[in-house]
């Protein structure tokens, strides 16, 4: 029988995620830049809040909506999405931008950890289009 495991989600603090993953508030920037790119609504004066993940990986969520309309230019995808599926997708543009740049493993498997987390929520396939 085949063990699945599940990737579990604790909300934490910004400033936990900044210590533990981030490091430096230079590595926060693309954070910023790919919700204010990607989110119809967000602007500058919202909130991200934390989400560390079992293994070990994490995201950031804006807090100040329940819904944000996604339009990603690049590849054409417009849709609406719950703010953690929001998060979870500018979190991975950030984070993919981030490895691209620095090419540190440890970059890497941030973005692989939460890729991995989002291929198993609720909203995985709209996340998938819109990172595409």
């Amino acid at each position: 029988m085949d063990k699945i495991t599940t990737i579990d989600m604790q909300p934490v603090p910004f400033s936990l995620v900044l210590l533990k993953y981030l490091h430096t508030l230079r590595r926060v920037a693309p954070f910023f830049a790919w919700a204010k790119r990607l989110g119809d609504e967000y602007d500058e004066t919202n909130r991200l809040e934390g989400r560390a993940l079992s293994n070990n990986g994490f995201y950031l969520v804006p807090n100040s909506r329940l819904t944000y309309g996604v339009s990603v230019a690049g590849n054409g995808y417009e849709g609406i999405m719950t703010a953690e599926a929001f998060g979870i997708t500018l979190s991975l543009f950030a984070l993919g931008q981030i490895a691209n740049t620095t090419k540190e493993d440890s970059d890497i498997l941030l973005y692989h950890t939460l890729r991995d987390y989002a291929l198993d929520h609720s909203e995985s396939v709209k996340i998938m289009a819109a990172i595409d």
